[in-house]
C-alpha cells in the first residue's frame, strides 16, 4: 500500500503540473528575455528559458551569482626578443604569460596581492584554459591585453581575455581561463572564497577601469 500511495502521489503531481501548463498559452509560458536580476517576488507565472528562471507559487527564482560581467582591465605590452620563437613571431606560451600578468595586476588594483593570498594559505591555480590564436604578433609590436572576470560560481573564478592592437583594429588572441580557490596546505578546494577576494570582487562590480 505504501508503494501504491507513492505512485498515486507522483501521478497527482504530474497531472497538476500538466494542468497548470495547459492553462497557459505559449506566449504566457515562454517570456521574452530580460537582463538577469535578483530573485523577485513579482507575480509572473511563466518559465523563461533565456533568463534561466522559473516561477514557483508566483515567485520568480533566478540562480544567484556573486557578480555579473565586469569591465575590461587593460594591460599594455611590447613584444621583446625573448617573447618570440625562431621565426620572430610571438611564441604561443607568451600569450598565457601576458594574461597572467594582466590578471595579477587587475587584482592588485583592487587591493588583492598574491603575496597576501599565499600568507593566508590560499592559492588560485588555473584549472581550465580555452584559447584561440587569430593572428601572430611580431617582434617590436605593441599590444593591449584586456582582462575581465565573468560570473563567479562558488570558488570558481572565470576570466575572459582579448589581446589586440592598441587601437583595437586587430584582434590577435581570445581566451577564457578558470581559476579555483585552493587550500595551499591541504591541497584541497576551499568551500568558499577568502574574504579578501570576495571583497575585491564586490568592489570590482562597481568599478570601470
Amino acid at each position: 500500500m505504501q508503494f501504491a500511495g507513492m505512485s498515486w502521489r507522483r501521478k497527482s503531481i504530474k497531472k497538476a503540473i500538466a494542468d497548470d501548463l495547459s492553462s497557459h498559452s505559449p506566449s504566457q509560458v515562454l517570456t521574452q528575455s530580460e537582463p538577469v536580476g535578483k530573485c523577485q517576488g513579482k507575480r509572473n507565472e511563466s518559465i523563461d528559458i533565456a533568463r534561466n528562471s522559473v516561477t514557483v507559487s508566483g515567485t520568480e527564482i533566478i540562480p544567484s551569482t556573486l557578480q555579473a560581467e565586469q569591465p575590461w582591465f587593460d594591460y599594455p605590452v611590447r613584444v621583446q626578443p625573448h617573447h618570440t620563437d625562431y621565426s620572430g613571431g610571438v611564441w604561443h606560451g607568451t600569450y598565457l604569460t601576458w594574461m597572467e600578468a594582466a590578471r595579477v595586476e587587475c587584482l592588485r588594483s583592487l587591493g588583492v596581492d598574491f603575496e597576501e593570498l599565499v600568507a593566508l594559505g590560499c592559492d588560485l591555480p588555473v584549472v581550465e584554459i580555452s584559447i584561440r590564436y587569430h593572428r601572430q604578433l611580431q617582434m617590436g609590436a605593441q599590444a593591449l591585453v584586456r582582462a575581465r572576470m565573468l560570473e563567479v560560481s562558488g570558488v570558481r573564478i572565470p576570466w575572459e581575455y582579448q589581446i589586440q592592437a592598441p587601437d583595437g583594429q586587430v584582434l590577435y588572441t581570445t581566451a577564457q581561463v578558470t581559476l579555483v580557490a585552493v587550500d595551499r596546505e591541504k591541497g584541497k578546494i576551499l568551500r568558499r572564497l577568502p574574504a579578501t577576494v570576495e571583497t575585491a570582487l564586490t568592489r570590482l562590480a562597481g568599478k570601470a577601469f
